[in-house]
Formats: C-alpha cells, structure tokens, sequence
C-alpha cells in the first residue's frame, strides 16, 4: 500500500473540493442542471467518504493481521 498519510492527504482534499463543489445550485434560484452539477458532486462526496472508510478498514485489517502474524 502507498503512504497513509499521502492517501488521506488525496481524500481529505477530494472531500473538502466535492463538499464544496456541492452547493451548486442549492439556491432558491438555481436552474435544473445546476441542482444536477451541486447533485453529482454530492454523490462524488459519498464516495470519497466511502473511499476512506474503506481505506482505513483496509489499514486496520493489516495491523491486524501483521500483528497475528508477528507473534505466534
């Protein structure tokens, strides 16, 4: 796996720039393919905190099992 603190780096960005990317066309007057711009990006943000959520699971699987493996 790559550096972990170089991968949250990516994510945490990626989070941010979607979260705010998000709020197009969440006005009163926003037209149609605003809302569905501020929509993808909405959806884009759940898969980043998908992705992390998944990173760190990955992260903590391997402490674990290189833990299990370490001492017998």
């Amino acid at each position: 796996m790559s550096r972990p603190r170089t991968t949250y780096a990516v994510l945490g960005t990626l989070l941010v720039a979607f979260w705010f990317l998000a709020g197009i066309g969440q006005g009163d007057g926003a037209s149609d393919s605003a809302a569905n711009v501020g929509t993808t990006f909405w959806v884009c943000f759940g898969v980043t905190v998908l992705a992390v959520a998944g990173y760190t699971l990955a992260l903590g699987v391997r402490a674990l099992l290189g833990r299990r493996v370490g001492n017998p």
